[in-house]
């Protein structure tokens, strides 16, 4: 009989369910019941991908080529009244506009259309009356410097609630798992307890953790220790959440587990380790400058090798 890790009923329809999300490019899964998969996907993973996804296009930016193919960052640039979405083409950062631009002389009779790519323009053109109506084309280029692109991210009730599930799920793979072990988390999961409570932005430096990944990569690590089961989350190895997941009887032995997913290898590992001891935050919920995770940021960015000058502004949200 399997056990579904978020419910903890019995799964009668089977689903598989990515520790490190699909979006993220994760491929490693555990066994789920295909109410919570599906529940988890339409509330809370949607929100939270497009949020990381801006991260990624600005790792782009840098100079670093991502294997994975993420979707367009709508609407993130304005430059001499155009609106501008920034899309990912082999790797590299492209800004396309948000949508065609239409002007229309006093009358309100169309008078020229500028398309976003000539594939737009040919498409269109199979309508044999604008083909009829077309006089002239003329290319358009338009410099849209990247340091002009802002960079806000919220870490917020949805992240949170992300980070739960990717403990919960990497802590049923755990030796001797019981899943009373990780009571907690499935309340911050179902909504019955506030991730406030147990879920802390940690600006800890957790060295023996940092030194078993590459720079910038997704890492989820769970350990059993001293009578509680706490989970790490980091995002791209710099934002990072501390999970309270549940006690345990504490004479039972202590184990850990790691997962990796490199955005830039589109590598994923996952392997036994010896619990490292983390330490439980302080509860972060006020606004937090950028400075800090920026400076990660850029050590990482420089470790794999970014060709362009990384910059980041804005203010990251830690609110829930």
């Amino acid at each position: 009989m399997k056990i579904c890790p978020y419910c903890i009923a019995e799964i009668t329809t089977p689903s598989r369910d990515h520790i490190f999300n699909e979006f993220l490019g994760g491929r490693r899964c555990v066994a789920a019941c295909y109410d919570c998969n599906n529940k988890f996907s339409h509330d809370f993973e949607a929100r939270v991908a497009g949020n990381l996804h801006r991260l990624h296009i600005s790792i782009a930016s840098w100079g670093l080529k991502l294997k994975q193919n993420i979707p367009a960052w709508k609407k993130a640039l304005r430059q001499d009244d155009l609106e501008f979405n920034l899309e990912l083409n082999d790797g590299e950062v492209v800004p396309r506009l948000s949508k065609p631009i239409v002007e229309k002389d006093t009358q309100g009779n169309t008078i020229g259309v500028t398309y976003r790519d000539l594939d737009e323009l040919n498409e269109r053109l199979k309508d044999p009356k604008l083909a009829n109506r077309l006089r002239s084309v003329e290319k358009i280029q338009v410099e849209v410097p990247m340091k002009d692109v802002p960079l806000d991210y919220y870490v917020d009730k949805d992240m949170a609630r992300l980070a739960v599930k990717m403990s919960v799920a990497l802590a049923s793979t755990l030796p001797e798992h019981d899943y009373v072990e990780t009571l907690l988390g499935r309340m911050v999961l179902e909504e019955s307890r506030e991730p406030f409570r147990d879920v802390h932005v940690s600006f800890e430096n957790y060295d023996d953790l940092d030194n078993l990944r590459p720079a910038l990569s997704h890492t989820v690590y769970v350990e059993r220790r001293d009578g509680k089961i706490v989970g790490v989350v980091q995002f791209f190895g710099v934002i990072q959440l501390v999970c309270l997941l549940g006690r345990c009887d504490p004479t039972i032995h202590a184990a850990a587990k790691v997962g990796f997913l490199d955005p830039i290898d589109d590598k994923e590992s996952f392997a036994e380790v010896d619990p490292i001891g983390i330490q439980y935050p302080p509860a972060k919920t006020s606004a937090i400058l950028v400075q800090y995770w920026s400076e990660k940021f850029e050590k990482g960015a420089a470790e794999r090798g970014a060709t362009k000058e990384v910059k980041l502004s804005g203010t990251v949200e830690a609110n829930w």
